[in-house]
C-alpha cells in the first residue's frame, strides 16, 4: 500500500516538473519570440525614420528646384519682355518718323517737279512768242532782235533736287533695311527666350517627377508606419501571452510545490506506517 503511493505521488511529481519543463520552454519560446519582434520593430523604427528623412529630404529639394526654376524664369521673361518692348517702340517711332520724312520728302518733291512744269511752260510760252515775232518780223523784212531770240528752258535745276531726293530716298531706304535687320534680331531673342522658358518649363517638370518621387517615399513611409504599428500591436500581443505563461507557470509552480509538499507528507506517512508495522 505505501509502495503504491510511493509510486502515485512520484508520477504526480513527475508529471507536474513536466507541465513546468513544458511551461518554461512556452514562456523562452515566447521571450524569444518577443526579442525578435522589438528586433524588427526596431528595424522598421529605423527604416521609417530613414524614409521619412529621405521623403523629407527630396521633397524639400523638389520645392526649392521648383521655386528657383520659376523664379528665374519669371525674372528673365520680364526683363527680355520689358526689353522688347521698348526696343520695339523705339523701332516704331523710328520707322513713323522715317514715314513722315518720306512723305514730306515726297510731298517737296511733287511741290518741286510742279514749280518746275510750271516754269518750264511759262519758258516755252515765251519761247513760242518770240518765235512767232521773229517769223513776223522776218516776213515784214527785219531781223529779230538779240533780245528777243528764243530761250529754251533747262530743267537741270529740277533734276538735282530729283536727283537729291532719290539719294535721301535711297538712304532712308537702308535706314529701313537697317530697322528690318533689328526687327530680325528681336525676333531671335524672342525665340531664345522661348528656349529658355521650354528650358524652364523642363527644369519644373524635373521637379515635379523629383515630387512624385517623394510622394512614393512617403507611400513606403507610410506603409512602413503600418507595418511598424502591427508590429508594435502584435508586440502587445506577445506581451500579454507572455504575461499569461508567466502567471500560468507561477500557478503551476505554487501547485507543483503543493504536490510536492502533500506528496512528502504522505511519503513521511507511508514510511512510519511501514516501519510500524
Amino acid at each position: 500500500m505505501a509502495e503504491e503511493r510511493m509510486d502515485i505521488a512520484t508520477a504526480k511529481l513527475t508529471e507536474a516538473k513536466t507541465h513546468e519543463a513544458s511551461l518554461a520552454a512556452r514562456l523562452e519560446e515566447s521571450r524569444r519570440e518577443g526579442a525578435a519582434v522589438r528586433h524588427a520593430l526596431e528595424e522598421a523604427r529605423d527604416e521609417a525614420a530613414e524614409t521619412r528623412a529621405k521623403a523629407t529630404a527630396a521633397s524639400e529639394d523638389a520645392a526649392r528646384d521648383v521655386e528657383a526654376a520659376t523664379s528665374r524664369a519669371n525674372q528673365y521673361t520680364s526683363a527680355k519682355e520689358a526689353m522688347i518692348e521698348r526696343e520695339a517702340a523705339t523701332l516704331r517711332s523710328e520707322v513713323e518718323m522715317l514715314r513722315s520724312q518720306i512723305e514730306r520728302l515726297k510731298e517737296e518733291q511733287s511741290q518741286q517737279a510742279a514749280s518746275a512744269a510750271a516754269t518750264l511752260s511759262a519758258q516755252n510760252a515765251a519761247s513760242v512768242a518770240a518765235a512767232r515775232e521773229a517769223a513776223a518780223a522776218t516776213v515784214n523784212g527785219n531781223s529779230p532782235s538779240a533780245g528777243s531770240t528764243p530761250r529754251v528752258w533747262s530743267g537741270g535745276g529740277a533734276k538735282g533736287s530729283q536727283e537729291s531726293l532719290e539719294a535721301q530716298l535711297r538712304e532712308k531706304d537702308g535706314e529701313m533695311a537697317e530697322y528690318r535687320r533689328q526687327v530680325q534680331a528681336l525676333e531671335k531673342t524672342r525665340d531664345s527666350l522661348a528656349e529658355e522658358l521650354l528650358a524652364s518649363v523642363s527644369a519644373g517638370e524635373k521637379a515635379g517627377k523629383l515630387e512624385l518621387e517623394a510622394s512614393h517615399l512617403r507611400r513606403e513611409l507610410a506603409m512602413i508606419q503600418s507595418k511598424f504599428y502591427s508590429a508594435l500591436e502584435l508586440m502587445g500581443e506577445r506581451d500579454e501571452q507572455v504575461d499569461e505563461l508567466k502567471a500560468d507557470l507561477e500557478e503551476a509552480r505554487t501547485s507543483y510545490r503543493e504536490q510536492v509538499d502533500r506528496l512528502t507528507t504522505e511519503l513521511a506517512t507511508a514510511k512510519s506506517m511501514a516501519a510500524a508495522s
